[in-house]
């Protein structure tokens, strides 16, 4: 994903420059529309684009920070079980003396 937004960044700034090259097929006001929609509609990609590219980034954190407290549980609950069998084992020595 870290590859594909600055490609898709890159697609939409060609395609903007591209929707000016068209020729007007009716009046200018025609004309002038049709480049302000298409430069409103470039803007609202690229903005949709960068947003996109920073979720990504902040899901990638989120998931390096949930996996790291999975690995603190896990410790914790490796260190509850050794506690509970030790104590365990020590009821069954004192309860067979």
């Amino acid at each position: 994903m870290h590859t594909l937004v600055p490609h898709l960044l890159v697609a939409t700034t060609l395609c903007t420059y591209r929707l000016r090259d068209f020729p007007a097929a009716a009046t200018q006001p025609a004309a002038q529309a049709t480049q302000s929609a298409g430069s409103v509609t470039a803007v609202l990609l690229a903005v949709i684009i960068v947003l996109v590219g920073a979720m990504v980034s902040t899901l990638r954190t989120l998931g390096a920070l949930l996996s790291e407290l999975l690995r603190a549980t896990v410790k914790i609950t490796s260190a509850l079980v050794t506690i509970v069998a030790v104590i365990a084992l020590l009821l069954m020595v004192l309860i067979h003396r």
